[in-house]
């Protein structure tokens, strides 16, 4: 079940209170032509116009709406892993192209890094995030986390 988890800051002190981020677990990938016809995708105008500008781009999959309604088959995953040394995001997909059929085949025969290219240091990956936490990279607190799950159909 794809799931995500908000990080806002709550310090009073903070100038950036009330502000942060989503981090979301593995996310199953679509093509993108499949997306852009997806009757949720086509309700939201500039959404679709901004997928559409990736596929003309270059991009061949993207993440997928859920509930996956018009059952759009799943290519891969998208992985988000955090860098609590430089505060920073790593996104990568892990695809079904090496003839992996689960998520967890498709991240072992996928590049996924495990180091910062930046510092080096080992990459956090969303249970690690929800285990761990982020602290604000401008007040340095803990941020609070809001958790939030997905239904597939």
């Amino acid at each position: 079940m794809p799931a995500g988890c908000e990080f806002t800051c709550i310090n009073v002190d903070c100038k950036h209170k009330g502000t942060g981020f989503v981090v979301v677990g593995p996310w199953p990938l679509g093509r993108i032509e499949l997306v852009i016809e997806d009757s949720k995708v086509k309700e939201n105008v500039e959404f679709r116009k901004s997928l559409i500008k990736l596929k003309k781009e270059g991009r061949k999959y993207v993440c997928i709406n859920y509930p996956n309604n018009t059952d759009i088959p799943i290519e891969g995953y998208r992985i988000q892993k955090w860098c609590k040394n430089c505060n920073d995001f790593w996104n990568s997909d892990a695809m079904f192209d090496k003839g992996a059929t689960t998520l967890e085949e498709a991240i072992e025969t996928s590049d996924i890094a495990i180091n910062c290219t930046q510092c080096q240091g080992i990459l956090m990956d969303f249970d690690d995030i929800l285990k761990d936490g982020i602290k604000c990279p401008h007040c340095g607190e803990s941020l609070q986390q809001n958790r939030w799950f997905s239904k597939e159909n």
